[in-house]
């Protein structure tokens, strides 16, 4: 659970940054925001993996660069459901996945928890 609250604090920080960046996308509220970063946490990796199986093939030739078309497509399913987000193309939808992606990978580099961890294992 601690996890995944660190992961949605995460993501939230993630969108918030690039909404400030992206002029074609708008948040009505804070908890327009926080349900977005909910639903990218808990139904997108469901999409994902279903876009994903789906579009295996154009995913090995394209080297993985589909994954930022799946994932701009995840955050323009959401803007289509969430009330009180709004993007304004697909183009703003896939621009603003690239630099959450990146926005995510940047923070979660700089609070990496370098504690090393011991299991020890009981017969």
């Amino acid at each position: 659970m601690k996890h995944f609250l660190l992961k949605w604090i995460i993501s939230t920080i993630s969108i918030a940054i690039v909404v400030e960046l992206l002029p074609g996308i708008q948040f009505d509220s804070f908890t327009s925001l926080l349900l977005t970063s909910l639903f990218l946490g808990i139904i997108g990796p469901f999409l994902r993996a279903i876009m994903i199986l789906f579009t295996l093939p154009l995913l090995l030739l394209s080297f993985g660069l589909i994954y930022f078309v799946i994932n701009g497509i995840i955050l323009y399913i959401a803007s289509g459901l969430i009330p009180g987000f709004s993007i304004d193309s697909f183009w703003a939808a896939l621009l603003a996945s690239l630099l959450i992606s990146m926005a995510v990978t940047l923070i979660n580099w700089l609070i990496k928890d370098n504690r090393k961890r011991v299991v020890v294992y009981r017969d």
